[in-house]
């Protein structure tokens, strides 16, 4: 694995736990509660390591730009890959629904919203900073340097298991490998990683911006609505 992958990982890491230090700085410094003084470190964090690691693999980049794809392509992928993921979340939620009796609903989505209504700056790492990172690292650097050693299907699964470990979260196991296979098509097939970096924008910005608009009860309504329905049909 190239040096700078490395550093792209460690440089993840990094950005994840520093919290833990920077947190208690930006509350005695600033004067903020514990809390508050998190999310923004968070913020700031993020922000600027999503721009480090842009800088790190600017050689990645300049590989990608000499294949040349075309302009309409890219933007093709773009509008049919927002559309493959959606249906790709759905089914992987009645298959964690029905099959698994995994209740609907992400308590990392929802707490996502919850900090973003209170702080609005903060949606800036769901929309904007959360699905490069994880793009850079999960999709370019583990998928991309694992696909040249193995089969597609288990360097996208193997990357998206390695992201679960990362974020502590195996509940929704079965929607992130979904999602990560959709978006590591995407990637492959046109050696573009701003291709699934937009659809990842595009589907995250979606589903919290979508949430901070509407009352907490109306979406839980329209949850039980949606379910009924399909439950119904099923």
């Amino acid at each position: 694995m190239p040096k700078r992958y490395g550093y792209t990982i460690l440089l993840y890491m990094i950005i994840q736990f520093s919290v833990i230090v920077m947190g208690p700085f930006y509350a005695f410094v600033f004067s903020l509660d514990i809390n508050t003084a998190n999310i923004y470190w968070t913020i700031t964090s993020f922000v600027l390591g999503t721009i480090f690691m842009i800088w790190l693999l600017k050689e990645d980049f300049a590989i990608e730009r000499e294949t040349k794809t075309p302009i309409w392509m890219i933007l093709l992928w773009i509008f049919a890959g927002f559309w493959m993921a959606y249906f790709a979340q759905i089914i992987s939620v009645l298959i964690e629904v029905y099959v698994f009796n995994i209740p609907v609903g992400s308590e990392n989505t929802d707490g996502i919203v919850s900090v973003a209504r209170a702080i609005p700056l903060f949606v800036i790492i769901p929309a904007i900073a959360g699905p490069i990172l994880e793009e850079l690292v999960f999709r370019k650097v583990i998928f991309g340097y694992l696909n040249q050693k193995m089969n597609f299907f288990f360097a996208a699964v193997i990357s998206r298991l390695v992201f679960a470990v990362m974020h502590m979260d195996f509940s929704h196991l079965l929607s992130y490998i979904t999602m990560g296979l959709v978006f590591s098509f995407l990637y492959v097939i046109t050696n573009r990683i701003i291709v699934p970096m937009i659809v990842h924008m595009s589907m995250n910005s979606f589903a919290v911006i979508g949430q901070m608009l509407l009352d907490p009860d109306e979406i839980e309504k329209m949850r039980e609505q949606l379910f009924t329905i399909v439950h119904i049909f099923i």
